[in-house]
């Protein structure tokens, strides 16, 4: 088995990595690196192309440089974004916006969370919600100490970015809430939160009595929040109630996007990811 994904366009997904030496935390996972050409920035900028020299001629030299300097530019503004898909989805919802961001230059890691896509555990199985977000939080701890990645979260999904926000804020450069619960660090907002949708009746006793949010950790971690107009699952009143509930997040706005907005409109969020990603180092 080959030591790095493959993929042949959606939605296929590549080939996981081979199991030999690595982590249990980043087996079932799906990690795209970037493309052997491109730009990094916005996904309708054209590829990169060779251009010529005004004198026709260049030393080896002066061409070693400039591919140095081409290298350091990239490597310093690419991105890792880790997705997190919503209760009853997985990873496959991504697959639009994993390759806009990677023909963006970025790197980009989505994930099965526990009894859902292709994740073998069924929903009964599991006992908390810490059990239902153990992928998230596993590939989280497997993250190098030096990398710092942005995290985004669609739905439901919010709850568990809340999770790995409390228990990793040094390894998130910024959460993105895309129409997704955001809660503050209160547990009684966290448990109405949830019960107001119905997915999360199934976690929300145990949210409400052993979740804990700190301004330490959760808040902590700079935030920024999507706003879908169109969505009918959390139409706009809840989404902007929650803004309110949860204040200091960056908020930007997709009009004509419903709740599936990766699907609806894969290309006005991924240039809002990689706005909202551009302005943090």
């Amino acid at each position: 088995m080959s030591p790095h994904p493959r993929t042949t366009g959606p939605p296929t997904w590549p080939t996981r990595h081979g199991e030999a030496g690595l982590t249990q935390a980043w087996r079932g996972q799906r990690s795209y690196g970037r493309p052997n050409t491109g730009k990094v920035g916005k996904v309708d900028i054209p590829q990169l192309q060779a251009r010529a020299s005004p004198q026709g001629s260049q030393t080896a030299c002066s061409k070693s440089v400039r591919g140095r300097d081409r290298y350091m530019e990239e490597v310093t503004t690419q991105k890792h974004f880790v997705l997190v898909h919503g209760f009853g989805h997985g990873a496959w919802c991504w697959y639009k916006l994993v390759v806009l961001l990677r023909l963006a230059g970025h790197r980009v890691t989505t994930l099965d969370l526990a009894a859902s896509g292709v994740h073998p555990q069924r929903l009964d199985e599991l006992e908390s919600f810490a059990d239902y977000s153990r992928p998230l939080t596993e590939l989280m701890a497997a993250i190098p100490p030096h990398e710092r990645v942005v995290l985004v979260g669609h739905s439901y999904g919010g709850v568990s970015l809340a999770l790995a926000m409390e228990k990793f804020a040094e390894k998130i450069l910024v959460a993105v809430f895309a129409t997704a619960l955001m809660p503050s660090p209160s547990n009684s907002d966290i448990e109405l939160a949830t019960v107001l949708l119905r997915p999360g009746r199934f976690f929300s006793y145990d949210l409400s009595n052993n979740m804990v949010l700190t301004e330490a950790n959760y808040g902590s971690v700079r935030r920024a929040f999507i706003v879908c107009k169109q969505d009918k699952a959390m139409v706009e009143d809840y989404q902007r109630w929650l803004i309110e509930r949860s204040p200091g997040a960056e908020v930007k706005e997709i009009d004509g996007a419903d709740h599936m907005v990766m699907l609806s409109k894969p290309r006005e969020l991924c240039n809002l990811l990689l706005e909202i990603a551009d302005e943090y180092k």
